[in-house]
């Protein structure tokens, strides 16, 4: 695998403004007072102030898109034109109407004067409107957004760390479907065991989420789990009621098999965003997890970063601020891994271990016609020659016969006439 530079076109940014401001909300919550429904205005009051914050969530995952204000149920922004259309401004009233019952309109402009100037407009003429410029839209629905999957590495069975990271997606990214909590092992026979531990893990997440419901946070001590009560506002209550219902999956990975395991989640391409959360990973499997990851163009890689631990109840998101108290680092997107893919090189390993075989057999043949030139050979020769006539001619060397061996070879050398009557006579 190689590390490459991705190359990006230079594209200019024509930024506009858009100014948002919830309809008839005063009036509403006045309504409902004088009625004497203080419960359902103090719901329409926290219901407003979490609609708010999915919009801020929203757009902070948006680039291209930041917020200049945001307060009560106004929230002033400005936003590349190029990059973003319409629709995404619908969106962002669309979420507001989505938790309040109650409609949002929009005026945009080419500064901050003239969005005020388009949004008093909307306001007095068809509210829930956006107007652009100088043109009065009723903006047609955005299509559904990609699905998301989020897959959860881990390791230990506490869930805070993983409810963080929960919540956290299910905030800033649209249509999350489901969360796979992953364990990597690399003994198959220890399966049924990690499977055990996730089931554990699995029903330690939706209990513990339960609990935060009714103010009350789970602690463990020892293999027990103590109950404790603590002071959680309602809108940060009702962030844990949206991932209350997700669902969770688990899945064993065989270490040997991670490439083709992660393959198999990637089989849907584009269709299904995919987010990976290595935050628990054991260290010594997270090169190995980005490497496969980037070689296949996966740059949704994650870990969540508490700025400061206190290893209890405060660590958990309702008392943390993105990007102030906590990070959600995209490790594909550092100053030293930004813009930059692993490449496969799919070099052939029989090919290799060929070139291996052939590199040790031209070494061998090297050295034995060094020998050669040497004339190392050329003497040793000449000395098993001499050895053998020896042998065969100096009879002497053995008195008590020759070894049958020699004589074969003597068989096979002429011997002269006058030596072999000799040898009958005697």
């Amino acid at each position: 695998m190689q590390i490459i530079h991705e190359s990006h076109p230079t594209q200019s940014k024509t930024f506009k403004y858009a100014f948002f401001d919830g309809d008839n909300i005063g009036i509403s919550i006045e309504n409902l007072l004088n009625n004497g429904k203080i419960k359902e205005a103090s719901r329409l009051s926290e219901s407003i102030k979490f609609a708010i914050f999915k919009i801020e969530s929203f757009i902070h995952l948006s680039e291209g898109a930041n917020i200049i204000i945001s307060g009560g149920d106004d929230i002033l922004i400005k936003y590349d034109s190029e990059q973003y259309n319409h629709q995404f401004l619908e969106k962002i009233t669309q979420i507001f109407s989505g938790y309040t019952g109650l409609s949002m309109s929009c005026g945009v402009g080419k500064n901050i004067s003239q969005a005020i100037n388009n949004l008093m407009i909307v306001k007095q003429t068809i509210k829930g409107s956006i107007k652009i410029d100088n043109c009065n839209d009723k903006v047609t629905k955005i299509k559904d957004m990609t699905e998301t999957k989020l897959y959860i590495f881990t390791t230990s069975e506490i869930p805070d760390p993983y409810i963080n990271v929960i919540a956290h997606c299910k905030s800033y990214y649209e249509n999350i479907s489901q969360a796979i909590l992953i364990e990597i092992i690399e003994d198959k026979g220890k399966i049924n065991r990690a499977r055990d531990k996730l089931d554990r893990l699995k029903q330690n997440i939706k209990t513990q989420i339960s609990s935060l419901l009714k103010a009350i946070y789970l602690k463990k001590d020892g293999d027990k789990w103590e109950s404790i009560d603590i002071e959680i506002d309602s809108i940060s209550q009702k962030r844990y009621g949206e991932i209350e219902n997700l669902y969770l999956d688990t899945k064993v990975m065989f270490y040997q098999e991670l490439e083709e395991e992660i393959d198999y989640f990637l089989r849907d391409g584009d269709r299904i965003l995919h987010i990976f959360d290595v935050t628990a990973v054991l260290k010594s499997y997270l090169v190995d997890l980005y490497m496969i990851l980037r070689s296949k163009k996966i740059s949704t890689i994650y870990s969540f970063e508490l700025f400061k631990r206190t290893y209890d109840h405060r660590d958990l998101i309702h008392n943390q601020e993105y990007k102030k108290t906590y990070d959600f680092v995209c490790l594909a997107n550092t100053i030293h891994t930004k813009d930059r893919i692993v490449e496969n090189l799919n070099v052939d390993v029989s090919i290799i271990e060929e070139s291996s075989s052939f590199t040790n057999l031209k070494s061998k043949l090297t050295n034995f016609l060094t020998w050669m030139q040497n004339g190392q050979i050329i003497f040793s020769f000449f000395s098993a020659l001499m050895g053998i006539l020896l042998l065969i001619i100096y009879p002497k060397l053995f008195p008590s016969g020759f070894p049958k061996w020699v004589e074969k070879i003597q068989e096979l050398l002429p011997s002269s006439p006058a030596k072999t009557e000799s040898e009958k006579s005697q």
